[in-house]
């Protein structure tokens, strides 16, 4: 069901970014006030029927941003994916599914080829989740017609269900699933644009998931569990991020999905809580956000180390921390992408002093990140941004969700006049 419109508010606020400290200072410079621009909310896709256990699952590529829900007052009906492509208005296809299989959205991914979708299945609505299944599809909804039932993704013999996170990740014909089974990494793979009916068998190249039987090797030393583990892809490379359980970040890259290099420790921090931040940015180029060590990780923390990962390196983009003198006490982070002045931008959710939780979205201005004080979202409670992604008309969109019911809004922001 199309979105409900809502108008656009006249004078809106222009944004004004308020600076947040890192390293125990903040800057002091007029000049570095960025992206004077505007928020401003424009579609509404309500879903209170199923609020009780539901939930929406976000991501983005370099120009997409996409989201796996269902439609209105259908709460055990087909998922359907939504997305926002080259900034167009929003388009839908309703995945095929076996009858009388309850799904719940857990992950999706979209690139410039396509995109792809993962939902955990339940015998009731409360109940444990039972199982993985899996779609995938071309760019252009148009030519989705003929994505095939949804393929389940079986974990390895002896490896127990269900998983504790799951993450998709897809760069052009390769696609990638990843699951933390008791602190075990899982990583599924496919090659290759058709499907197979067959599940995850043994074909190499011929469209056909595959899990290793003893699971993946990442060079982890044996015994060695992971507290998080995130995938995506960027175009040219799909990157794999986790932080094992004494604190100790992890990055790997992969062309196929089936192997993985890992990179160099030197370059990365020293210890964190979880990956707070794996989202592309354009083709080779990914950003990487680490959450502090802390207990409420992997939900939010008080700071988080934002990183690059380029072709070649992986930079260093300064850190992005809460700022309690302006009611925010802890950040949550969920996208990223490279904004219209070509300043990083990030999104996510800002945790306020009662517990409420407002979208935000921070600005990086050298090595310091300056959130948004704009009124439409700080006073937004109850909604976080999930994605987001800059347009060629120098705009930017971002998809929010709500905390205690599975609705869904767009939102854009557009240059000051």
């Amino acid at each position: 069901m199309q979105g409900t419109s809502w108008a656009r508010r006249a004078g809106l606020i222009a944004a004004a970014i308020a600076a947040v400290a890192t390293a125990g200072c903040a800057s002091e410079s007029e000049s570095s006030l960025v992206l004077d621009g505007s928020w401003e909310r424009m579609d509404l896709w309500e879903r209170r029927s199923s609020f009780d256990f539901d939930q929406v699952a976000a991501g983005n590529g370099s120009d997409t941003v996409a989201w796996l829900s269902r439609r209105q007052d259908d709460e055990t009906g087909p998922l359907v994916y939504w997305e926002i492509r080259d900034g167009d208005d929003p388009a839908e296809f309703e995945l095929p599914t076996l009858d009388d299989t309850l799904l719940i959205p857990v992950a999706v991914a979209a690139d410039g080829d396509g995109w792809a979708a993962v939902a955990v299945t339940r015998d009731r609505a409360n109940g444990a989740n039972t199982g993985l299944l899996a779609w995938h599809g071309r760019s252009g909804l148009a030519d989705s017609a003929d994505v095939e039932q949804a393929q389940p993704l079986t974990p390895p013999a002896g490896v127990a269900a269900p998983p504790s996170s799951v993450s998709v990740g897809r760069s052009a014909d390769h696609l990638v699933v990843t699951a933390l089974y008791d602190g075990q990494p899982v990583v599924w793979s496919r090659s290759g644009a058709s499907s197979s009916s067959s599940g995850d068998g043994d074909g190499d190249g011929d469209g056909a998931w595959r899990s290793g039987a003893d699971g993946v090797d990442l060079g982890l030393d044996a015994g060695t569990g992971l507290r998080s583990l995130r995938v995506v892809g960027d175009g040219a490379r799909l990157v794999l991020a986790g932080v094992d359980d004494d604190g100790t970040p992890h990055l790997w890259t992969s062309g196929d999905g089936s192997t993985w290099d890992a990179l160099s420790s030197g370059s990365l921090p020293r210890s964190a809580g979880s990956v707070a931040l794996l989202a592309p940015l354009e083709k080779g180029s990914v950003a990487v956000g680490w959450l502090g060590d802390e207990e409420s990780a992997p939900q939010n923390a008080t700071a988080a180390t934002i990183q690059r990962l380029t072709a070649t390196e992986l930079v260093d983009e300064g850190v992005l921390e809460a700022a309690p003198d302006d009611d925010v006490e802890r950040v949550r982070l969920t996208g990223a992408t490279v904004g219209p002045d070509e300043r990083l931008v990030v999104v996510g959710g800002a945790l306020r002093p009662d517990s409420d939780r407002t979208p935000m979205a921070w600005v990086q201005d050298g090595d310091e990140w300056r959130a948004t004080d704009q009124e439409e979202l700080t006073g937004h409670l109850d909604w976080e941004f999930r994605a987001i992604v800059a347009t060629d008309d120098d705009r930017m969109i971002a998809v929010a969700a709500a905390l205690s019911h599975p609705d869904v809004e767009s939102w854009q922001w557009r240059p000051g006049d």
